[in-house]
C-alpha cells in the first residue's frame, strides 16, 4: 500500500502497519486525499474494499471516498465499517493498482483519521480472469497499428480509424487514459471554458444518446436495461451539474422544450394505480414522444423503470439482479441534479414534482436517501460564504 501522496507523515511500510493493527489510524490535515494500494500478487483480483472510520472521533471521519467515480457517502455517527464492492469491470481496471479518495472530514481542524482498510480478492481462477494475455493484447494491438499505417499508406478504403479524444472521454477507460485525454482536449482549446463548454456538451450528449435508448425499451418493462450503465450516466450528469450548472441546462434547453415537458400530478390517482385503462392509454402516448423528452426527465424515468423490476423478494432473485442498483448514491445524485436546474425560474413547477415523487415513493430507501440529499443541497445553499 503506498501513501507517499496522502500521508507525509508516514512511510508506506507505516502506513500498512497501522491501517491494519486494531487501535491504530492515520491521520491527514488535508481537503483531499489518496490512497494508493498496490497488488503484488499476480494470481490475485481485487474484488472490493473495506473502510473503517469513527473509532477516534465520529467528526474526524472523511465525509465521503471515490472509487473509480463512484463516491460513496459518509454519514458517521459512530465507529462504523464501510463495504465497498467491485463491479466486474472495476476489478479489471484494479489488475495491479487501485486509487482510493478520501474527502474532508466535518473537523474545523481538517485532521481527517483513517481506522482501518481491508482489501478483499479472489484468485483469477475463481473470479473468471479473462484467458488473453498481456503479451497477446499488445500484439493484437500492434498488428492493428501497422495494418492501419499500411492501410493509410497505400490509400486502401479499410484503413483502420482511431479513437478520438470525445470517444475516449465517454468510455469506461482507465483513469490514466481519462486524464490524459483531458489534458490534451485542454491543450487544444485556448480557454478552460471552452473546454468545459465543448467536454460537457460531448459528455451530455453520450448520456442523451443512452438514455433515449434506454427510455424506448418501456414496451420491454426494463427487463434488459443496465443498472450498472445507468449509475456511470447519473455519475457523468452530477458531475457537470455541480460544478457547471448553467451547462447543463443550456444543453437541456437546447435538446427539449418546457412546452414539451409534461408531468402528472404526483398527488394524483394515476401515480398510485397504474393498472387502469385511461392510464395505460397515458403511457401509451407518452411512449411515441419519449425520444424527445427532457434530459431531466428521462433520467427519473430510467429510474422508475429499473425500480419497478426491483425483485418484492431479494432472497428468491436469481444470481444477477435485476432492478436499481445503489439507490442511496443514484437518489443523492438525482437530487443535486434536479437542484443545478433550479438556477433558472422556468423550471421551479418541474424541479418541485420530481422532489415530491420521490419523498412520497413508498420505498423508504428512495424516499429517504432524497430526504437526507434535498436537506445537504438546501444546506449548502444557506450556509454562509
Amino acid at each position: 500500500m503506498s501513501a507517499s501522496r496522502a500521508f507525509t507523515n508516514y512511510i508506506t511500510f507505516n502506513t500498512y502497519c497501522r491501517l491494519n493493527t486494531t487501535g491504530l489510524y492515520v491521520v491527514c490535515n488535508k481537503d483531499q486525499f489518496q490512497i494508493e494500494v498496490s497488488n503484488n500478487d499476480a494470481n490475485m483480483v481485487m474484488c472490493g474494499i473495506r473502510v473503517l472510520v469513527g473509532s477516534q472521533d465520529a467528526q474526524k471521519a472523511p465525509t465521503y471516498v471515490e472509487i473509480f467515480g463512484r463516491i460513496i457517502s459518509f454519514n458517521v455517527l459512530r465507529s462504523r465499517w464501510y463495504d465497498i464492492p467491485f463491479s466486474r469491470e472495476e476489478s479489471l481496471q484494479a489488475d495491479k493498482k487501485l486509487t482510493i479518495v478520501f474527502g474532508p472530514c466535518q473537523d474545523p481542524e481538517l485532521m481527517t483519521m483513517i481506522d482501518s482498510v481491508k482489501i478483499y480478492g479472489k484468485t483469477k481462477d475463481a473470479f473468471g480472469w479473462p484467458e488473453e494475455t498481456d503479451d497477446s493484447a499488445v500484439a493484437n494491438a500492434g498488428n492493428s497499428s501497422n495494418t492501419g499505417t499500411s492501410a493509410a499508406g497505400s490509400g486502401s478504403s479499410n484503413e483502420v480509424k482511431p479513437l478520438s479524444t470525445t470517444q475516449l472521454l465517454t468510455l469506461p477507460t482507465p483513469p490514466s487514459i481519462q486524464v490524459h485525454s483531458k489534458s490534451l482536449m485542454l491543450t487544444i482549446h485556448p480557454t478552460k471554458q471552452q473546454y468545459h463548454s465543448y467536454k460537457d456538451q460531448a459528455l451530455l450528449e453520450h448520456v442523451l444518446s443512452n438514455l433515449t435508448d434506454m427510455t424506448s425499451r418501456k414496451e420491454l418493462n426494463g427487463v434488459d436495461l443496465d443498472a450498472e450503465s445507468y449509475y456511470r450516466l447519473v455519475l457523468i450528469v452530477r458531475g457537470i451539474a455541480v460544478s457547471r450548472p448553467n451547462n447543463l441546462v443550456k444543453f437541456a434547453d437546447s435538446h427539449a422544450s418546457l412546452q414539451d415537458v409534461v408531468l402528472e400530478d404526483p398527488l394524483g390517482p394515476n401515480n398510485q394505480d397504474e393498472s387502469t385503462e385511461d392510464n395505460a392509454e397515458v403511457k401509451d402516448g407518452e411512449r411515441n414522444i419519449s425520444n424527445n423528452k427532457h434530459l431531466l426527465l428521462q433520467l427519473v424515468d430510467v429510474l422508475w423503470m429499473l425500480h419497478k423490476i426491483n425483485p418484492e423478494i431479494p432472497a428468491l432473485a436469481p444470481v444477477v439482479v435485476p432492478g436499481l442498483k445503489y439507490t442511496e448514491q443514484v437518489i443523492h445524485a438525482l437530487v443535486e441534479i434536479i437542484h443545478a436546474f433550479q438556477t433558472s425560474e422556468n423550471y421551479s413547477n418541474i424541479t418541485i414534482r420530481l422532489y415530491i415523487q420521490l419523498l412520497l415513493c413508498h420505498d423508504p430507501i428512495i424516499a429517504f436517501s432524497a430526504k437526507q440529499a434535498l436537506c445537504k443541497v438546501t444546506n449548502a445553499d444557506s450556509s454562509p460564504l
